[in-house]
């Protein structure tokens, strides 16, 4: 899997084939993407999107399976400044949560949000001037976060 341009795009190893999948809004910019599992069978693929037109980013959360947009997590920004664009966002093992950063150009201002994304429900934020640029988890306990 892999995005070129404002599209993603599925290669299979085994039929040397490509296939797009469909996204709501092809206008939308990726910023960034990740895989993950809803469960150990339901793999999703984890969109973070900037739309220059509207300066909102948005997390899309896609079924790997059948290309299916099945989550839209809208992320409003401030009415004044630059806009917050998400940087990495990734799937809570085998959850329904996942967990985003978000960056504004040229600062070091970071914002980390919690979604439960089957539900498009926004659960907690939090602010740090820290220059944040991944974040990872205990295997054994999805909720400890490394920044």
């Amino acid at each position: 899997m892999f995005i070129s341009g404002c599209n993603l795009i599925v290669y299979d190893l085994t039929k040397k084939t490509c296939e797009y999948l469909i996204r709501k809004n092809p206008r939308c910019k990726i910023t960034s993407m990740s895989i993950g599992n809803k469960t150990p069978k339901e793999p999703y693929v984890c969109l973070g999107e900037y739309n220059p037109e509207t300066g909102e980013s948005q997390i899309s959360a896609i079924d790997v399976n059948n290309g299916k947009r099945h989550y839209t997590l809208k992320y409003k920004t401030e009415t004044s400044g630059p806009e917050w664009k998400i940087q990495h966002s990734t799937i809570l093992l085998n959850s329904t949560y996942l967990i985003a950063i978000h960056k504004r150009d040229e600062t070091l201002a970071t914002k980390i949000s919690f979604w439960k994304y089957n539900h498009e429900k926004f659960i907690s934020e939090v602010s740090t001037t820290e220059n944040i640029l991944n974040v990872s988890y205990n295997p054994q306990n999805c909720y400890g976060m490394f920044l």
